[in-house]
């Protein structure tokens, strides 16, 4: 800093006294013998440790024609703007994850500088609360638990400051991402007349867990392998398709619904007809016998001979 007399012309000496008060009353600097040339006096460093309130006291000695007064000033020093960094995190509800948040100078300048080794306050949801020693910035957040899906939990990092650094606080926020599931869409060719077991594959669904075919009340279990059978299920009619839509409704808010189908088509039975001879003496009638043959159900219907 330099001191600038009323006085633009002239020359001499200044000293300078600071003292502290308040918490700084204990404080003295002294500074003798700095030049004034032209009414401005040379540049001299003021060392100040703390934040608070100085007054500064100046006292020029120059030309016997001029009186020396004291002139008193006062000197304001202000702490170190903090922050900490604020993170969202997503994981699976109940797991739980250690997270390092950083605590910094945030004072436009002074960003350089690092907040003193000290100690956080972290709090959160069910009655977590720690207290953290923090070293060269690093703050390491421990043991926080992701909520249920739909909810969040936050984590608030508490700096009551220290003298020269102020107070800060930062957060960490969980949000928890739901478990998918999935059943496979399955398809099966029959006939009109048969019923079939069928076999669905589900992933993510937990053992026990029932499956529904929409808008029926048949039903069939998860079991250890992920599958779920279907019984007796009906094939539509010939040349016909039947789709069956399977549900799961899931009632943990972690584990989401899901669906998928089963399609059934029915083909037409294929038939057999035999063939004949006919051996006789010409505009004589005579019998003649086919066999009609299939692998479904009975046949009712007409044969036509030409």
């Amino acid at each position: 800093v330099s001191v600038k007399l009323n006085d633009t012309t002239i020359n001499g000496t200044i000293n300078v006294t600071i003292t502290g008060n308040g918490i700084n009353s204990g404080y003295t600097q002294i500074i003798n013998n700095i030049p004034v040339t032209n009414g401005r006096s040379n540049n001299f460093n003021i060392y100040l440790n703390n934040t608070g309130n100085y007054t500064t006291k100046v006292v020029f000695t120059g030309p016997y024609y001029v009186v020396s007064n004291a002139s008193y000033g006062e000197l304001i020093v202000y702490p170190y703007n903090t922050g900490i960094s604020n993170t969202t995190l997503t994981g699976k509800a109940g797991q739980t994850t250690n997270q390092i948040a950083n605590i910094t100078v945030t004072t436009e300048g002074y960003k350089n500088l690092t907040v003193p080794n000290g100690q956080v306050t972290i709090t959160g949801p069910n009655g977590y609360s720690k207290v953290v020693n923090f070293v060269n910035g690093k703050i390491n957040a421990t043991d926080l638990v992701f909520p249920n899906y739909g909810t969040t939990n936050v984590y608030n990092i508490t700096y009551n400051g220290v003298l020269n650094y102020l107070g800060t606080i930062g957060t960490i926020t969980l949000v928890s991402t739901p478990n998918s599931t999935s059943i496979n869409n399955v398809s099966k060719t029959g006939y009109y007349d048969q019923k079939v077991n069928v076999t669905v594959h589900t992933n993510g669904i937990a053992t026990g867990e029932t499956l529904t075919i929409a808008g029926t009340n048949i039903t069939a279990q998860v079991d250890a392998n992920g599958n779920a059978v279907f019984k007796d299920l009906q094939y539509p009619n010939a040349n016909e398709t039947i789709v069956y839509n399977v549900v799961y409704n899931s009632t943990n808010v972690n584990i989401l619904s899901s669906n998928g189908t089963i399609t059934l088509k029915s083909n037409k039975y294929p038939t057999n007809v035999s063939s004949f001879n006919v051996y006789g003496v010409i505009d004589t009638n005579a019998t003649i016998t086919v066999t009609v043959k299939t692998n479904g159900s009975l046949l009712d219907g007409s044969v036509t001979i030409y």
